[in-house]
């Protein structure tokens, strides 16, 4: 599970919508998996921005509901409040993939880390 955790949801999502275009446009299996998720339309829009060379456009394209259903995004609360909704759901172990974009890269990773842990 794609993880940006931060005391800003707003920053953590920007961040995982640049990832997710990013991954739309360059990675064919990963695009099936998202338009599976129900997604289609709006990640065509996405990967034709992003293959003109409109990167900021195909990021703006990332719908916020998209991130919502596929990834943990928000404080560490809300990531370790979504992640428990996967393990009710019979996901035994989950795996985390945290995304960062900082400045310190491994504090950051092990912030998410921490986050999703169990308490």
């Amino acid at each position: 599970l794609p993880c940006a955790a931060g005391s800003s949801g707003e920053g953590a999502m920007e961040g995982l919508k640049t990832n997710i275009a990013r991954y739309a446009a360059r990675f064919p299996r990963y695009r099936r998996l998202m338009e599976n998720a129900g997604f289609t339309e709006e990640l065509q829009a996405v990967r034709r921005a992003w293959n003109e060379g409109d990167q900021e456009k195909a990021i703006r394209l990332v719908p916020a509901e998209l991130i919502d259903k596929i990834a943990l995004v928000g404080s560490a609360d809300q990531c370790r409040a979504r992640l428990e909704e996967y393990r009710r759901a019979g996901i035994t172990q989950p795996i985390i993939s945290p995304r960062v974009s900082g400045a310190n890269p491994k504090e950051e990773a092990m912030q998410i880390i921490r986050a999703c842990a169990p308490r």
